[in-house]
């Protein structure tokens, strides 16, 4: 699951020279922040890039309190999936936490790093190896570019029943998105496809983009179910 994700990412000469803990960390992303100074300047500034002038929010106008620019990062969603976990150290020692607690629910915090602390390493599961796994991704060309929309699907199969099964997505939010728990509740009557598809439109639900990447935010809804459903076929 992480070599097919990591695969994904960028170009090849870019996943050479690239670590993984840069692409974790990776900025977040929207239509009124990646664009030069000179075109920023031209039509005002934005929330997360206002440089003092209190600018408003291009997306969500008038709520000034939250940015909404996109997490559009691979490598989270495969490691929510697999329930990893993230390290870090700094000036105040070393910690540790569940990999989807790193993140944070704003554009411009981005995540839960402190000022001189980075991401050390990331450790999995002691049973990673009896789960496998799939991730599916929609972008508008089918190399370099970021995802508009990301899922990550693990599962665990022992003798011949499917025993574990965690979901995750990227690409349409501020933070990747941690479906244990719809994953769970759809383990406990699982139905084979009828549970897939179940489980895909409940996702599909659950996650709510805004209007700051390539694709609009009804489509890529609509195809993080058709994502989730390709991922666990």
């Amino acid at each position: 699951l992480i070599r097919e994700t990591a695969g994904t990412i960028a170009s090849v000469m870019i996943r050479r020279s690239a670590t993984v803990g840069g692409n974790i960390c990776l900025d977040t992303r929207c239509y009124w922040f990646n664009q030069t100074e000179e075109w920023r300047r031209s039509i005002d500034w934005c929330h997360k890039c206002d440089c003092d002038t209190g600018a408003d929010c291009r997306v969500i106008p008038n709520q000034n309190t939250l940015c909404v620019a996109t997490y559009q990062a691979d490598l989270a969603a495969a490691f929510i999936a697999l329930d990893a976990t993230i390290h870090l150290a700094g000036a105040s020692g070393a910690r540790s936490m569940p990999f989807a607690e790193f993140f944070k629910l704003d554009g411009m915090t981005r995540n839960v790093l402190e000022k001189g602390e980075m991401v050390t390493h990331v450790t999995l599961p002691e049973d990673v190896m009896k789960w496998q796994g799939g991730y599916q991704k929609l972008r508008l060309r089918e190399s370099w570019d970021f995802p508009e929309a990301g899922v990550a699907a693990a599962w665990k199969i022992e003798q011949g029943k499917i025993t574990g099964l965690r979901l995750s997505t990227t690409g349409c939010e501020s933070i990747p998105g941690d479906h244990s728990e719809l994953s769970t509740e759809a383990l406990s009557e699982w139905n084979g496809k009828e549970s897939i598809n179940a489980l895909a439109e409940g996702i599909r639900k659950a996650v709510k983009p805004v209007s700051n990447t390539y694709f609009p935010p009804p489509y890529r809804r609509k195809m993080l179910r058709v994502l989730a459903r390709r991922a666990m076929s």
